[in-house]
């Protein structure tokens, strides 16, 4: 029986892969509130709501913005209405988003973006100048 990873040990996987590959610049966002031991709670941050796990940018890809919601394969469908709505206008002006579990996830999605760059960058390259 595999040993199941907690989401932070997803993530740092998911960076340490993402920071190996050529053109790709990513970091953990840390967007949770700051421990008030005095208050004994968390102080609230006045941070966007809803950003993502990791951020990142995609040289290959033309300097778009990676965001990448990370869950456990048995949250991955646990996304917040903040969290998705972050998603949502990441890819609505043109970044690369999306939930991941896994390298394997992220690999998939950034595939993904690079096959559509590469095919958009060369239907405009072969279009006509006006």
């Amino acid at each position: 029986m595999s040993e199941k990873l907690s989401e932070k040990e997803i993530q740092k996987t998911i960076l340490q892969w993402l920071n190996a590959q050529a053109g790709i610049f990513a970091w953990q966002n840390n967007s949770t509130g700051v421990y008030d031991p005095v208050k004994k709670t968390f102080r609230t941050t006045q941070a966007l709501k809803g950003v993502s796990d990791i951020l990142g940018v995609h040289a290959r890809c033309g300097g778009k913005l990676i965001a990448l919601e990370v869950k456990t394969p048995e949250r991955h469908t646990r996304v917040s209405d903040d969290q998705f709505l972050f998603l949502e206008n990441v890819k609505r002006l043109g970044g690369i988003a999306g939930v991941v579990t896994s390298v394997e996830d992220a690999h998939e999605i950034l595939e993904k973006a690079e096959k559509q760059w590469t095919h958009t960058f060369a239907q405009r390259a072969a279009a006509p100048e006006r």
